[in-house]
């Protein structure tokens, strides 16, 4: 789930959240709830912009996730952990920091990017798509794009983040 998807549902937010625990306490395997984005809908109680709607849904998570619990994991990726409410931090048993890859790390990450969304586009296709394009199926061809390149690329790029 996204956290900016709870504001939209209103008052019917509570009501989700409580069946979606109810779910997890019935199902033998329980339920990972991911939250993206969570300072959306996680934000401190104080925060001036939170409706009452949202004020309640933090509510009921809160006390849905007070106790210890075999049926439910929830994960809180966000890179503004200072705007969570401070329940919520304090409720967190584990905390896991991934920060911005280095130049190497920068380095493969392009590599993987360029080989499985560029230079390998369209040639894993189903023979139905492939019979579907028959004559306008071609494959992507990009010259000059080597390694140092790419290393140059990942040198420039240091510091850049998807959530800045």
């Amino acid at each position: 789930m996204i956290g900016g998807d709870v504001a939209p549902m209103g008052p019917q937010a509570v009501t989700k959240i409580h069946e979606l625990f109810d779910w997890a306490k019935k199902s033998c395997k329980g339920l990972l709830l991911f939250i993206d984005e969570a300072y959306a809908f996680l934000c401190k109680h104080n925060n001036t912009y939170m409706s009452e709607a949202q004020r309640t849904a933090l509510n009921a998570l809160l006390f849905r996730t007070g106790d210890q619990s075999k049926d439910i994991v929830l994960v809180l990726p966000t890179n503004q952990i200072g705007d969570l409410d401070l329940v919520i931090v304090d409720q967190i048993d584990e905390s896991l920091e991934f920060p911005l890859p280095g130049e190497k790390g920068r380095f493969k990450l392009l590599k993987l990017y360029l080989e499985k969304y560029i230079f390998q586009a369209g040639s894993r296709k189903s023979k139905w798509f492939k019979n579907l394009f028959k004559n306008e199926y071609q494959k992507i061809e990009i010259k000059g794009l080597g390694d140092e390149v790419i290393r140059e690329v990942a040198t420039k790029i240091e510091g850049f983040s998807a959530g800045k």
